[in-house]
């Protein structure tokens, strides 16, 4: 028997309210890993308690905007799909190449899985980085040690993705395969002027273009896409990933998503940033002002200010980035063209694809990180206040992309195809690398995989050694028995 239209109603809108709930609970259960392994007890139950409780409340409360009946599933699973090529693709059993920030993401999970909780190096010093979104699974991994612990990770990050894309089709509909798609896509438009990944900066007749343009003209400062966002860096962009979700899709609104987000700050907290951005945009807007007042008669919103000032204990006990505007980073003469360069390669993207939307949220938060982000250097080699408040610019600009197009004339879709396949540049030589040099033997594995740490973060001539230890234990904090 066929269902009513009211009965699709009633099933979407408990459709809604499971995927509100389950996004919630997978972005709060990094926080309690984090805070019953690192925090001492007296501190860290009650907070977990508090948390919970909020966490239910919130989503109790909360009043997804549903459809009058859900979309064909079948759109939903292409998309799925897509999101486990794509979890495959990021390698973590060595098929295909992985990126290289696997050097260190490896060594901090099996150590996370193989090590009693807080960790310390072998000179004494206390772990210190932003590492609670793989607690939970390598929690499991430590129970399940006969499932492989790569699996249970990829998993995790498969689970969390999905559940991102699951609220996007609440907005997206049909479309939520091309929107994901899209997404996927787009990346910074420097790629096609980098040498250390660039197939363009090896052929005629682009290799002239690219080498002089490399040795005339300022590159700018990386700033991901989404593709090299939750791949390279999976512990701070999928829990952003699917807050973006979350907000877009309409499953939490106003002074709720700013409840929700003090909960990202354990997994990203320059991420967190972006997130920040977005809200001041969200609860300035007229229509949201009497939320803001709400905002503050709840229990929640100072639950969290007590976990924001726990973790920034903690995060402020490490050795430290380095925090410098950028005209101190380069020299005095390259500063301005590179800052330059960088915001245009955000911009062109940005106004392209969505200037009909200016007046959104989205676009007015994607506009002031082009601009202001790029100028503090945040980290000793890479501006990763760019790099993960960039995430932000990530999600919205392939939204713009898709809704623009759908609406665009010729000569304005022509503009966009043209925008998008420079931007597709860097997603398009990354799958041409992974089929290259896609391998199942154990050979191939082990030369596509970044295992020269071995497993272990002790290791403290490298570089990167000291962005990972503090050398004393923070108050709060379980101390060494």
């Amino acid at each position: 028997m066929d269902e009513s239209p009211n009965s699709n109603a009633v099933n979407c809108s408990k459709f809604q309210r499971w995927a509100t709930c389950a996004s919630i609970a997978y972005i709060l259960l990094p926080n309690l890993f984090f805070l019953s392994g690192w925090v001492e007890p007296w501190i860290s139950v009650p907070l977990c308690a508090l948390l919970i409780i909020c966490s239910w409340k919130l989503w109790k409360q909360s009043k997804p905007i549903c459809p009058r009946t859900c979309p064909d599933l079948k759109y939903l699973l292409c998309a799925l799909l897509i999101a486990a090529l794509y979890v495959y693709r990021i390698g973590f059993n060595g098929d295909v190449p992985q990126p290289g920030d696997f050097i260190v993401r490896t060594p901090i999970y099996t150590t996370l899985i193989h090590s009693d909780w807080p960790i310390y190096s072998e000179r004494g010093e206390y772990f210190v980085y932003y590492h609670a979104y793989v607690l939970p699974p390598a929690w499991i991994a430590s129970i399940l040690s006969f499932i492989p612990s790569w699996l249970i990770l990829a998993t995790w990050v498969y689970l969390g993705i999905a559940l991102a894309i699951t609220c996007m089709f609440f907005r997206c509909g049909k479309s939520t395969a091309i929107v994901f798609a899209l997404i996927l896509f787009v990346g910074p438009l420097q790629s096609l002027f980098r040498f250390d990944n660039v197939f363009l900066a090896r052929h005629f007749p682009f290799e002239p273009m690219v080498s002089f343009y490399c040795a005339h003209l300022p590159v700018g400062v990386i700033f991901p896409g989404f593709f090299n966002q939750c791949a390279d860096t999976y512990n701070h962009g999928i829990n952003i990933f699917l807050f973006f979700s979350l907000a877009y899709g309409k499953l939490l609104t106003g002074y709720r998503l700013a409840l929700l987000s003090a909960l990202l700050v354990v997994t990203s907290p320059l991420g967190a940033v972006a997130v920040l951005i977005y809200l001041l945009y969200l609860m300035i807007a007229p229509r949201l002002r009497n939320e803001l007042y709400t905002l503050f008669k709840q229990p929640m919103l100072y639950v969290d200010i007590l976990l924001i000032a726990v973790l920034g204990l903690y995060f402020s006990s490490g050795s430290g980035a380095v925090i410098e505007p950028i005209w101190k980073h380069f020299d005095t003469h390259e500063a301005l063209p590179i800052y330059l360069v960088t915001i245009f390669c955000i911009l062109i993207p940005l106004f392209v694809f969505g200037w009909r939307y200016r007046h959104t949220t989205g676009f007015r938060a994607s506009l002031t990180i082009a601009l202001v982000t790029p100028i503090v250097w945040v980290g000793p080699t890479n501006n990763e206040l760019l790099f993960k408040s960039s995430i932000l610019t990530a999600f919205f600009i392939p939204v713009f992309a898709y809704k623009t197009f759908c609406y665009a004339g010729i000569l304005k879709r022509i503009a966009i195809v043209i925008v998008f396949l420079f931007c597709s540049y860097n997603f398009v030589y990354e799958t041409y690398r992974a089929a290259r040099d896609f391998s199942t033997s154990d050979e191939g594995r082990a030369a596509n995989m970044h295992n020269e740490w071995h497993g272990t973060l002790n290791h403290p001539n490298h570089y990167m050694y000291k962005q990972f230890w503090g050398e004393k234990v923070p108050f709060l904090y379980k101390g060494k028995n």
